[in-house]
């Protein structure tokens, strides 16, 4: 909507015709002579100029201004609305985000997480250190009682020339001592080993 929308073309043609007189008179508006000429140029302007339609016009082009800021303002008041619905959200969203107290920084979690493993392989590794002695000892048992079954089945009767000899043997045998063939020879004692002759 242009200006000729609001008040008109008459009136735009007048008022471009009483700035064109305005302008050509110039040189001429000086002094005491100004008020007079410019007088000239409004009653040579008046006969033409129409102050009622003029002013219905102005009144609607108010009207118009009035009811455009109406809607402006209902805008304004929608968009300030959603505006503060937003600020609320955002707020919220930073309390949510906000770290409570005493939770770990990356830096520690990160460092409780390389302790954790730590300790995990660590244990793992003792585990299986276990296992491996225990499947050892289950071994050496194995090979104990294997020995001891072998004594029990003897007969001493059946060797007469080594009757105490192997009565020796099977009371060593059932005592915990075992002999070992070796040079010189030993004797195991449980767990510790005696030299035959020291």
């Amino acid at each position: 909507m242009t200006i000729e929308d609001y008040v008109g073309n008459d009136s735009v043609e007048l008022a471009t015709q009483l700035g064109v007189l305005i302008m050509q008179n110039k040189p001429a508006l000086s002094g005491e002579g100004i008020l007079a000429d410019r007088s000239d140029v409004m009653n040579d302007v008046g006969t033409k100029f129409d102050h009622e339609s003029a002013i219905n016009e102005l009144l609607e082009v108010s009207d118009l201004v009035n009811v455009r800021q109406e809607q402006w303002d209902a805008e304004l008041a929608v968009k300030r609305g959603e505006l503060e619905t937003l600020q609320a959200t955002l707020q919220r969203a930073r309390a949510a985000a906000q770290r409570p107290a005493g939770t770990p920084s990356a830096e520690e979690h990160e460092a409780s997480v390389r302790r954790l493993t730590e300790e995990q392989y660590a244990a793992h590794k003792s585990l299986n250190e276990e296992e491996a002695q225990t499947s050892r000892h289950d071994g050496e048992l194995a090979r104990l009682r294997a020995e001891r079954e072998d004594v029990k089945q003897l007969r001493v009767e059946d060797k007469g020339e080594n009757h105490a000899q192997v009565l020796r043997l099977g009371l060593f045998g059932g005592m915990g001592f075992s002999v070992l063939e070796e040079k010189p020879p030993k004797i195991l004692v449980r767990e510790y080993e005696l030299r035959v002759g020291e």
